[in-house]
C-alpha cells in the first residue's frame, strides 16, 4: 500500500487551470475529496481539501508516469475512489493503486480516523452513497482540527475544547454524558461569534450527539 501524504508543495506536471481539465470523477471521505483528473492528457489522482465545500484545493497529486516515454500509450489512472479507508485508483494498464492517506498540517490524523469509521460492504459509485458519520470521538475532534485550521475558534477554545473530549473520553455513562452537554452549552455559545459558524455549529452538534448515544 502507497502512502498519500498531503504536501501543498507538491507539484504535478502541469498547472492546473479549468479548462485543462476535460474530466474529474469525485468521491468523498471526510473532508476532502478524491478525483481522478485528466490534465493536458496526464491522467492522475488528486486530493482535494474540502472542509470549505465551494474552495476545495488540492492538497496531495499521484501520478505513476508514462508507459513508455518514447510514443503514445493508453495508460493512467481512469478512476479513483474512497473505500474503506483506502483510496483505490484504477490504472488502465498497470492494474490497482491502493492508498493511505498520512497526517500532514493540511490532513489531520483525526480527519482521518474519522473517514476510516465508515465502512461499506461493497461499492458501486454509481450508486453515489451517502456517508452518514456516526458520533464518535474522532469525528468530533475532525471537526476541531479543521475549525482550527481555519481559525473559525480563538486558539483558547480550541485548547479547552480538547482538553475537555480528553477528560469526558475517560468518564463513562452519565458522568460523561454531563461532561459533554456542558461541553456543547460552552461551545454553543461561541457559534454566532465564529469565522466559520457553519462548521463551528457541526461541532457542537457531534458533541451534543456524543451526550445524546452516551450509555
Amino acid at each position: 500500500m502507497l502512502k498519500l501524504e498531503p504536501d501543498a508543495g507538491q507539484k504535478r506536471a502541469a498547472p492546473e487551470t479549468g479548462s485543462e481539465s476535460n474530466e474529474e470523477r469525485y468521491t468523498s471521505g471526510f473532508g476532502f475529496m478524491i478525483a481522478s483528473s485528466v490534465f493536458f492528457g496526464v491522467m492522475a489522482v488528486t486530493i482535494r481539501l474540502a472542509s470549505r465545500e465551494l474552495h476545495p484545493f488540492e492538497i496531495a497529486f499521484h501520478d505513476r508516469g508514462p508507459m513508455d516515454s518514447t510514443k503514445l500509450v493508453d495508460a493512467g489512472s481512469w478512476s479513483a475512489y474512497w473505500y474503506n479507508g483506502v483510496i483505490v485508483s484504477s490504472e488502465i494498464s498497470r492494474g490497482l493503486d491502493i492508498f493511505e492517506l498520512v497526517p500532514s498540517p493540511l490532513l489531520s490524523q483525526n480527519e482521518i480516523d474519522a473517514a476510516k469509521l465508515e465502512h461499506l460492504n461493497q461499492l458501486n459509485t454509481q450508486g453515489q452513497p451517502q456517508y452518514v458519520f456516526m458520533p464518535s470521538f474522532a469525528l468530533t475532534r475532525a471537526y476541531v482540527d479543521q475549525l482550527e485550521r481555519s481559525n473559525g475558534l480563538p486558539t483558547a477554545t480550541i485548547a479547552s475544547t480538547r482538553s475537555a473530549l480528553a477528560a469526558a473520553e475517560k468518564l463513562k455513562g452519565d458522568a460523561r454524558k454531563e461532561a459533554l452537554t456542558q461541553l456543547a452549552g460552552r461551545l454553543n455559545a461561541e457559534v454566532r461569534g465564529s469565522s466559520d459558524a457553519a462548521k463551528a455549529g457541526m461541532l457542537v452538534n457531534s458533541v451534543r450527539d456524543l451526550a445524546n448515544t452516551t450509555k
